[in-house]
């Protein structure tokens, strides 16, 4: 059994070394079902639930990965699919992952230059939305027209961050401003400190 203060300690070291997440959702009539989320970090994963580790570590061989893997760098559901398809990516290869069975479908691996050769290098995450799927490199975000065949890059895109999810850069400039007033407020008093955020506070 895990204490509370080692579950949070073993999400908390995980998640500097992480290199992929992924959580899965399934739509029922009412609502979404959130399973609990897969942390995967070099030849290992981990099962939490919200902070809780429910297993782990555990080898990517358990998901019927092979021992070559050095890493998975991008997973995602699908939601073009219903229920949506889970997909593992590494740098040359992809898998389709059964979650029911937390294992890959006897038909992969399969080569990502084939399939998603339009797919931007180096993509560094990737997730869906509104059955559309995207992937981001570097600032910018990339989607992917999955009307053609060809899955080329939509029209329109790549756009960057900023634009897609403007609240992004609105939290960026926030951070900036915060950063320059705590640098200032650390010339102040304390006392002074103190009257600025009782001035400021709502």
């Amino acid at each position: 059994m895990y204490s509370k203060d080692d579950n949070h300690n073993a999400a908390t070291s995980l998640a500097k070394h992480v290199n992929t997440s992924i959580r899965y959702r399934k739509k029922t009539k009412s609502r979404f079902n959130t399973f609990p989320a897969t942390h995967i970090s070099g030849r290992n994963f981990w099962i939490f639930s919200e902070r809780s580790q429910v297993q782990g570590p555990q080898p990517l061989t358990n998901l019927g990965l092979p021992e070559t893997l050095l890493r998975v760098r991008l997973a995602y559901q699908w939601h073009y699919f219903d229920p949506p398809a889970t997909y593992l990516w590494s740098e040359h290869e992809y898998w389709k992952l059964d979650v029911r069975i937390r294992k890959v479908e006897d038909s992969y691996a399969r080569f990502i230059s084939l399939n998603w050769k339009h797919v931007p290098q180096g993509s560094t995450a990737a997730f869906s939305w509104r059955k559309e799927l995207y992937f981001m490199q570097g600032d910018m975000v990339f989607r992917m027209n999955t009307s053609d065949y060809r899955l080329p890059i939509s029209r329109g895109f790549p756009i960057p961050i900023s634009e897609f999810w403007p609240f992004c850069e609105r939290e960026r400039q926030s951070a900036r401003l915060t950063a320059e007033q705590t640098n200032y407020a650390q010339t102040l008093s304390f006392f002074t400190v103190i009257i600025l955020v009782l001035a400021f506070s709502p």
